[in-house]
């Protein structure tokens, strides 16, 4: 049973590090233009600051 309790807290994790990657990338505005979009992007441009200051790269 342990063997399965770290398998699944691994594919967490790598859920958790994509979705972290996918993030920095969506507020970075080099690779996505959300100009039209000013509220999502300093939503996501916070969510990412305040991530990256808990979990630096």
């Amino acid at each position: 049973m342990g063997d399965d309790q770290y398998q699944l807290q691994q594919h967490e994790a790598d859920i958790l590090h994509r979705m972290l990657g996918l993030l920095r990338y969506a507020a970075d505005p080099r690779h996505l233009d959300l100009s039209d979009h000013p509220d999502l992007r300093e939503k996501i441009a916070r969510l990412a600051k305040n991530l990256t200051k808990r979990n630096p790269r």
